[in-house]
């Protein structure tokens, strides 16, 4: 065991949590204003968008749209916290036929949540907190030529009423273990590796003043009617870095995983937790391996798969570990 340990300590790279700040919306006519770029557009095309919400209240709360209407019919999309209180999207096709869709989790109970959604050309789709929850049918979007984003509220005058950070668009459309593994994850939107897919992120880190900077295409926005006092303390992002075996949260202290090339096994040191619950993902979204209510020490499992990367998630009396496996044979 003593090798296991000494080939754990070689493959971490930690990360490392840091605190940030998040903007609160408290009165109606708070907003975010983002001038129309035609990269929210997604006529036609795959997306995903996520932010993470601190919430209360009822009635739509808009966390991001670029919605218009008139007498033809709604353009373009509205995302946010539904009248139920949880997650969902709406997307218009220049028609008043169109459908909310949305989660089945709370997520205006004051506390943070992460909410997910878009579309993959067949259904779109809504993931809380890391999970898939709902689905509907697609509809081929149709976006104003000329209309912008708005983050806080939208043009039929649905508010926000709380706090949010960490709003992000990507082109394409991300699973829910993509999301889960990235969501606590610190962006700087420079990652050349990203900027394939990444849009937009908005991380709020501004900390004082009217602009809200967006450093991937400098898709920049302005608070409007709002002041200092509305930059609040935000989620806690972990900077993730590495190649494999990295925690993204430490919550978990202390517990670590390791793909062991020579016995084609994944090792899993759990310390001393008891009763915890182990899922290892493909990049697709498949659950490869899952195990429930663990109380070894060191949990072991044979990975019998192609080679690549894979994302192994632990949780244990509340608290989670996201952990990267990289399968080199």
């Amino acid at each position: 065991m003593k090798t296991i340990f000494t080939l754990f300590a070689l493959a971490l790279t930690l990360t490392v949590a840091k605190a940030q700040t998040a903007l609160n919306f408290p009165d109606a006519d708070d907003y975010v204003n983002i001038p129309h770029d035609d990269l929210f557009n997604f006529d036609g095309i795959n997306f995903t968008m996520e932010a993470w919400v601190k919430c209360t209240g009822g009635g739509y709360q808009t966390v991001a749209a670029t919605d218009d209407v008139d007498g033809v019919g709604h353009r373009g999309f509205w995302f946010g916290v539904t009248p139920s209180g949880y997650g969902g999207i709406q997307i218009f096709n220049n028609t008043f036929s169109f459908s909310t869709v949305q989660g089945t989790t709370i997520v205006n109970d004051g506390e943070w949540h992460h909410i997910a959604a878009g579309s993959n050309g067949t259904t779109i789709f809504v993931i809380t907190d890391g999970v898939a929850e709902g689905t509907g049918a697609h509809y081929d979007m149709v976006s104003s030529s000329d209309h912008a984003l708005q983050l806080g509220i939208d043009r039929e005058g649905n508010d926000f009423n709380g706090s949010m950070d960490e709003v992000r668009f990507w082109w394409g459309a991300k699973t829910a273990a993509q999301i889960d593994f990235a969501m606590d994850s610190c962006m700087t939107g420079t990652d050349a590796e990203l900027l394939d897919s990444l849009i937009a992120v908005y991380a709020f880190e501004d900390g004082s003043g009217t602009a809200v900077s967006e450093p991937a295409y400098g898709l920049n926005g302005t608070t409007m009617n709002m002041t200092d006092d509305d930059w609040v303390e935000g989620i806690v992002c972990v900077a993730d870095v590495g190649p494999s075996g990295i925690q993204e949260s430490e919550e978990l202290e202390g517990v670590t995983v390791f793909y062991n090339d020579v016995q084609n096994q994944v090792n899993v040191n759990l310390v001393d937790l008891e009763n915890a619950n182990i899922k290892l993902y493909d990049m697709s979204g498949a659950i490869i391996h899952q195990a429930n209510n663990i109380n070894e020490s060191i949990y072991t499992f044979d990975l019998n798969t192609q080679a690549g990367m894979y994302i192994a998630v632990v949780e244990s009396n509340g608290k989670t570990g996201h952990f990267k496996i990289m399968k080199t044979k």
